[in-house]
């Protein structure tokens, strides 16, 4: 898929910068697309995605992972999540016919969920609603699994789950560290 977004002019372009260099890689973009999904850490996509050779022979330091940090966000967060998710969205509008049919509809939704996806940076619709109602993006799938959230569940009874859940409930789903996602969560919520 990724392949074909690069064929569209309009986000070759932004596609081709993520990639870094002036031949635009779909198998790095997908790579890369699909590690973001997989809750893969940015810090560890920085190393391998966005770090810069160093010459052997050279006397500076290894890549410099705050510049690596820096490229990966700016690439992750600019470019890739809004271009690639607007991209799968046209290309399945396009594309989706009679086959899509067929699906169940579990399967329907997961396709049709595909863009939202790669936007917020889950693998499953569930920690979607989540991250749509502000949940940090390596919170919301342990958390909606914890919570029960289900992906044909409104979002406005998620919303009233979450706002629900105490502080027991988040480090249950991930430990001591859900007391610091859920104190970032109602802060950015205004909650607290």
């Amino acid at each position: 898929m990724m392949g074909l977004l690069l064929q569209v002019p309009e986000l070759r372009e932004p596609l081709a910068d993520v990639a870094g260099g002036t031949s635009p890689d779909g198998d790095k973009l997908a790579r890369i697309v699909c590690d973001w999904v997989q809750g893969r850490p940015l810090t560890e996509m920085a190393t391998d995605y966005f770090s810069q050779p160093v010459e052997e022979e050279s006397d500076e330091p290894a890549s410099d992972p705050v510049a690596a940090m820096t490229q990966c966000c700016r690439n992750v967060f600019g470019r890739l999540t809004q271009t690639a998710s607007w991209g799968l969205s046209a290309l399945q509008s396009l594309t989706l016919g009679s086959a899509f049919d067929e699906l169940s509809s579990a399967e329907q939704r997961g396709l049709r969920n595909l863009p939202a996806r790669v936007y917020y940076g889950v693998n499953t619709d569930e920690a979607v609603a989540l991250r749509m109602l502000g949940v940090p993006r390596t919170a919301a799938p342990a958390l909606a699994k914890g919570l029960g959230v289900k992906a044909d569940e409104p979002l406005h009874q998620v919303r009233v789950r979450l706002r629900a859940a105490d502080v027991s409930e988040w480090t249950k789903a991930m430990g001591q560290r859900g007391t610091d996602y859920r104190r970032v969560w109602a802060i950015m919520e205004g909650e607290e």
